[in-house]
């Protein structure tokens, strides 16, 4: 009888640590799967807010001008770079500026943030440009109380004015100047929110008229020579996705092509600059970096 309940009990103690073992196994596992769904999501998280864009060997432009007896400033910044997201907002700060002025948004560019790639589906329009078409704060309102707080493609950083892009293809978050400088003036009942920049359709058409096709690849292949030259000098970061490149060519032929192809631009914005620096004291343009000299001289 006693030999019996000592082999029993040995059963009992082995399938005990049998349990014992594979309670111990599964929490092993749970824990496993928990570290490597929280690794997933901060590489993942890693990904989305990873920015590549750390620009060297350069300087923003700023000018400070003094027209019509009233003071104003241009300054300059790049798209999808995190030290413009503190310097646009770090001037705003500085200077509260009665107008901001987006050198590079139309009402028309401000339609694709509102429609998305809906927006090339439809026929393009160019319509005669009206005092009424450069005063944004009222289109900038509307948007951002009915149409961002359901729009996926753009967040805002919590607890700031920076508003970026979700790019889901390559995982990266790509800071939009124009959609951040418009919501902060959307806080201030003060400041006026100018689209300063032409319809891009006029850009294009006035460069087609003006060059030919020769000219124009002949201008491209400039570019790329230059960036080429640039990479191998070490003088910019290479990029790591193709939309970088492009943004880097972009900008190149901003620097070395500004005065062919964005002279009409540049003059354009300099002109609504004036128009509304005569009515509008402390106004502060926002351009792309290498055209900041250029609209400077046409001032």
């Amino acid at each position: 009888m006693s030999a019996s309940i000592v082999k029993r009990s040995a059963n009992l103690l082995k399938n005990s640590k049998q349990i014992i073992n594979n309670a111990n196994a599964a929490k092993d596992k749970k824990l496993e799967n928990e570290l490597e769904t929280i690794k997933k999501m901060a590489k993942f998280k890693f990904d989305i807010e990873y920015q590549s864009n750390f620009r060297t060997n350069f300087q923003y432009e700023e000018k400070e001008l003094f027209i019509f007896n009233h003071k104003g400033w241009i300054t300059g910044y790049f798209d999808n770079d995190t030290s413009s997201s503190d310097l646009v907002l770090m001037r705003c700060g500085q200077k509260k500026p009665k107008g901001i002025l987006l050198g590079d948004c139309n009402m028309s560019d401000f339609e694709f943030y509102e429609k998305g790639e809906q927006k090339y589906r439809e026929t393009p329009t160019i319509n005669p440009i009206s005092g009424e078409d450069l005063l944004g704060r009222q289109r900038c309102m509307k948007f951002f109380r009915e149409n961002f707080p359901k729009n996926l493609k753009y967040v805002k950083d919590t607890g700031d004015y920076k508003i970026s892009q979700i790019d889901t293809q390559f995982k990266r978050k790509v800071f939009n100047c124009n959609l951040t400088l418009s919501h902060y003036g959307c806080f201030f009942d003060s400041i006026k929110i100018i689209f300063a920049s032409p319809n891009k359709l006029l850009h294009f058409e006035d460069l087609v008229v003006n060059f030919s096709l020769e000219e124009l690849q002949y201008m491209f292949v400039q570019t790329i020579q230059e960036y080429k030259n640039r990479a191998s000098q070490h003088l910019l970061n290479p990029p790591l996705i193709p939309p970088e490149m492009y943004e880097r060519i972009h900008e190149i032929t901003q620097e070395i092509h500004g005065e062919k192809l964005f002279e009409k631009k540049c003059l354009y914005t300099a002109a609504v600059f004036r128009k509304i620096h005569k009515l509008y004291p402390e106004n502060i343009l926002f351009m792309p970096n290498y055209l900041v000299q250029r609209t400077y001289e046409n001032m």
